[in-house]
């Protein structure tokens, strides 16, 4: 059977996000974006009159950019990995987080699936079995997330952008092409000295579309569903550390998170909609 699945986040956190100071980093960048947010739209109203000094034009392009600046500075990235849903092989998805380590830190969307441009991460046709599997990785501090696609477009996913890459938000690469066009490769090389760290991974989520289009669990392994739960079209997947990941304390006393230790959660919402293939989607719905 083939359907349309669409895919929304709709809760991430981790207890451990690669930084010792995650906590304090997420808290100090919100505080400082609202501020700014803030500032700018005192500033702009100050403009309702058509008139602006050369000073405030100069303030309002500096407020702007330190704003930019601070949407673009994400601390970790989502990665979703479609296993074999259909023509195209696995399929990967990735968004970059600001969250800090524990849950109030994590991120939460109240917004439902009509707001997929808000939530949405895939709409992908599926055809018969497939799976779902997520990890979150720590990025390097300097521009984090754009050192993070650099790695992985670079060859440590084999991979190929599917979409633009024009202000980084979702990004769907494929493991079917293999080769990077020269001037996408050019601007993505590896720097030295890039540093990714996965902080937390889930089990695979088994699916089977039955003859109504509907998704079905099929994980049978009672240690795999410890860490699976589908219900009411929302899928939870615990993470967990995938090694040994430094936490803190000293040289001569590292604290390590352990490997298989549990380190946060993924929610999304899913889908199925078989009817939107009598439309005009054919081989890949993105």
């Amino acid at each position: 059977m083939r359907t349309v699945i669409r895919g929304f986040l709709r809760e991430v956190y981790v207890e451990f996000n690669g930084d010792k100071t995650g906590s304090r980093d997420a808290k100090v960048r919100k505080d400082t974006l609202e501020r700014k947010q803030g500032e700018l739209e005192v500033l702009r109203k100050s403009f309702e009159d058509g008139k602006a000094s050369e000073d405030e034009i100069e303030d309002y392009n500096k407020l702007s950019d330190a704003v930019d600046e601070l949407k673009k500075s994400l601390n970790n990235t989502l990665i979703v990995t479609l296993i074999h849903p259909g023509e195209d092989g696995n399929v990967e998805v990735m968004k970059g987080l600001s969250i800090g380590n524990g849950r109030t830190n994590g991120v939460k969307n109240k917004l439902s699936e009509e707001h997929f441009l808000k939530t949405g991460l895939f709409k992908k046709i599926a055809i018969g079995e497939f799976g779902i599997q997520v990890g979150i990785t720590d990025t390097d501090k300097e521009n984090p997330f754009g050192l993070f696609l650099r790695r992985v477009l670079s060859g440590l996913f084999n991979a190929v952008v599917k979409s633009p890459i024009d202000d980084i938000g979702n990004v769907l690469v494929s493991n079917a092409a293999t080769v990077l066009s020269s001037d996408i490769g050019d601007a993505i090389k590896r720097k030295t000295g890039d540093k990714i760290t996965l902080v937390g991974v889930s089990k695979v989520a088994k699916f089977l579309i039955d003859k109504k289009g509907v998704l079905k669990l099929t994980n049978t392994d009672d240690n795999e569903l410890a860490d699976i739960e589908f219900e009411n079209d929302q899928l939870t997947l615990s993470l967990r550390y995938p090694g040994l990941v430094l936490k803190g304390g000293s040289k001569s006393n590292p604290a390590y998170g352990l490997p298989e230790a549990p380190n946060g959660k993924v929610v999304l919402g899913l889908k199925s909609d078989p009817q939107a293939l009598t439309g005009e989607c054919h081989q890949s719905c993105v």
